[in-house]
């Protein structure tokens, strides 16, 4: 074969629509991606060479291939990022995104995030902003939804601190007042939540029905999704199907669907099934057959193209992946019998979708089954919320129905079952997905005994991943980031202690924090909770904590020390009596995995006299420097007589006290103690496994 030849024959497979879908969707990915060494140097030129040495060319083989290669390639491309923008100035643009308390802008060059309470902007709104732009600055914590990483997978890495909006052009119709009037027709609060969920995608989770629904991982039941919309039109099609033709049927529904534009504008999975059937209906009418994967591919590219960071939304991923990955496996599922092909059609359902089970490090086996149960249900109050938005509201009705949707949602609560997996990340998840299509590749290529060990492989590292026995020989000290808050960790084998919760007034931390922590860390109780003082702050989570987890021991008083338990020893050097919280706070000492820990809780200047007063020879190695590190602790004398080499500030980043303070910053460097602050780093480890394999992150 010549070298033009070889170059045709290349070009005519990239030309094909979901070879190209897949080159553009794996650049962008791999350009995103965070393990750039990891994947870029070890996992993906294996996948690359496997496919070569074995010259694929089977379509699924292909479409595999294109995407590792394109991946490979964002890679290399994403490692030299640009730096969000840090300057003031007057920046116009469109708004791409609203909610209650902020809305994000393109100016057409960058994206921003802007905080503006009570926000009443539109998406398509025209302003000019006049203020400083900086990058992100949002607190995060330990396994919770991050919203900074939300933004950033829209494009979005930086915010403006405005000093003055004005309105250039303002979208005449209004969509935000609209919703509001319809969904303040109903006064019961869980109508009120479950049809701003399901009709509009704004989720309070203040709301019974939005918390349980969540704490299942089965929200994507109550949301404006493509499964939602999808699930309505194929209603319609059989009911119109009835009475016409298959162009007449086409026509209607698709003509239908487009009333739902105001409800689904927000959300990729509405564009995604819009398109596909417009698609399809003018296929019928022109008498012309495209296969699925082409059409699928056709839509994935057309909105990468209008919007590459729709590559990045989880319904745009799920979405595509999932119709890309049964299309390609539709010859793996074609050999077996028809009275098995609709098991195994499920099977490899779940194959794919099996991750989405997984929630805050815990897999939810019922989560299958709430699809079965919830759909069926949710389908007639969302088409009914869309008549009522469209006509009068039936507003007895509805608030009857969303009675026993919660009346379900409680019931199978109540049953729900989670199993602690370890922790699951973005890369357990590349990882299982790169897994999945080398699985497959090989059985193609007819290595079945080496598919087999891949998915052998597969089944022992998760058991690994669970079983708590890898516990045994790992000793930790772990600073959790928990905002503005403390909360530290300790492990000796399968003795746990805890000082201190951290807490927070918006959402549960023991919940959303605490109890998936533990999860990712194998850890079943706790033998010791230890509150150094009554601040939220400190002990906000320890009411939930002790309702939702197994704590054998709560400490709060000094006179309970010295604690012994396993090579855990701590000891209480603040007798306390100041009669003040943060005078009276808990200052414990650990030696332990070969290094002095000093936790200073919020303990004050005074405090620390008294503690240099009654005991001259202190010392430490690492130090949780007092009070989130403000000025009210950590005084040059209590610095130089405990002479740290390490000191670790657990603080809130953009927190509204403005720790820590730079004058004890300028105190720390001044005597070159190695700064660690959970604001920039995340939650700190430092880890000792079987007394020498030492990981310190």
């Amino acid at each position: 074969m010549g070298k033009s030849e070889k170059v045709h024959n290349l070009v005519q497979i990239i030309a094909k629509p979901y070879v190209a879908f897949l080159i553009l969707l794996g650049l962008l990915l791999g350009f995103n991606t965070g393990f750039y060494l990891f994947s870029f140097v070890v996992i993906c030129p294996i996948l690359v060479l496997l496919l070569f040495i074995f010259k694929i060319k089977k379509r699924g083989q292909e479409a595999i291939l294109a995407f590792f290669l394109a991946f490979t390639i964002g890679l290399a491309l994403g490692i030299p990022k640009t730096k969000a923008r840090s300057d003031y100035g007057s920046y116009q643009g469109i708004v791409i995104e609203n909610r209650q308390n902020y809305f994000l802008f393109d100016s057409g060059f960058h994206r921003y995030y802007v905080y503006e309470r009570g926000c009443e902007r539109e998406e398509g709104d025209y302003l000019e902003i006049k203020g400083k732009a900086s990058p992100l600055k949002l607190t995060s914590y330990e396994g919770y939804f991050s919203f900074k990483d939300y933004l950033l997978k829209k494009g979005v890495d930086s915010e403006i601190k405005a000093s003055s909006i004005e309105v250039k052009f303002e979208r005449p119709l209004r969509l935000a007042s609209i919703e509001n009037a319809f969904i303040n027709r109903f006064d019961d609060p869980i109508t009120q939540g479950l049809l701003s969920s399901l009709l509009f995608n704004n989720k309070d989770y203040s709301n019974e029905a939005i918390l349980l629904a969540s704490s299942m991982n089965a929200l994507n039941f109550l949301s404006t999704s493509g499964l939602l919309l999808g699930a309505i039109l194929h209603f319609l099609d059989w009911l119109f199907a009835l009475k016409y033709d298959e162009k007449k049927t086409a026509t209607i529904v698709f003509a239908l669907s487009l009333f739902l534009f105001p409800f689904g504008i927000r959300k990729v999975g509405y564009w995604r099934v819009i398109i596909y059937r417009f698609i399809s209906m003018i296929c019928i009418h022109k008498n012309k057959e495209i296969d699925p994967l082409t059409k699928v591919s056709l839509v994935g590219s057309l909105l990468f193209l209008i919007n590459p960071y729709n590559a990045l939304n989880s319904g745009y991923l799920i979405g595509f992946g999932l119709s890309i990955f049964m299309q390609i496996t539709s010859s793996h599922r074609s050999r077996f019998e028809r009275n098995e092909k609709k098991a195994i059609d499920y099977l490899y359902l779940m194959l794919f979708l099996w991750p989405l089970f997984v929630k805050r490090n815990a897999f939810h086996p019922l989560s299958p089954i709430y699809s079965f149960i919830m759909m069926p249900l949710i389908l007639p109050f969302a088409m009914l919320g869309y008549a009522s938005f469209a006509s009068l509201p039936f507003v007895s009705v509805l608030k009857l129905y969303s009675s026993f949707l919660l009346w379900v949602l409680r019931l199978l609560s109540s049953l729900d079952y989670a199993l602690p997996i370890g922790e699951f990340n973005d890369l357990v998840l590349f990882i299982y997905y790169y897994s999945l299509a080398l699985f497959f590749s090989l059985r193609d290529i007819g290595l079945t005994a080496h598919s087999n060990v891949i998915s052998i492989l597969g089944i022992i590292t998760l058991a690994l991943r669970i079983n708590p026995l890898l516990n045994i020989g790992l000793d930790q000290v772990v600073f959790l980031n928990v905002g503005q808050g403390d909360c530290i960790f300790i492990r000796n084998n399968t003795k746990t202690v805890m000082i201190d919760t951290g807490g927070n007034t918006s959402f549960d931390i023991a919940k959303e924090v605490l109890i998936p922590f533990f999860r990712k860390e194998r850890v079943s109780k706790l033998d010791y909770l230890i509150i150094s003082h009554d601040d939220t702050d400190h002990s906000g989570g320890v009411d939930s904590l002790k309702s939702n987890f197994k704590i054998r021991n709560i400490i709060r008083k000094h006179e309970s020390f010295p604690i012994t338990i396993g090579d855990i020893k701590l000891t209480s050097y603040n007798e306390g009596g100041f009669g003040e919280k943060n005078d009276d706070s808990l200052v414990l000492s650990l030696d332990f995995m070969g290094k002095k820990w000093l936790f200073t809780g919020d303990a004050s200047v005074k405090t620390e006299k008294e503690i240099i007063k009654n005991h001259p020879s202190l010392r430490c190695d690492v130090l949780k420097v007092g009070h989130h590190g403000s000025d009210t602790s950590t005084s040059e004398e209590f610095l130089d007589l405990i002479k740290p080499s390490e000191a670790v500030i657990s603080v809130g980043e953009g927190n509204k006290f403005k720790h820590p303070n730079d004058s004890v910053l300028h105190k720390l460097m001044l005597r070159n103690i190695k700064i660690r602050r959970t604001d920039l780093e995340g939650s700190i480890y430092y880890t000792s496994y079987l007394g020498f394999l030492k990981n310190y992150r």
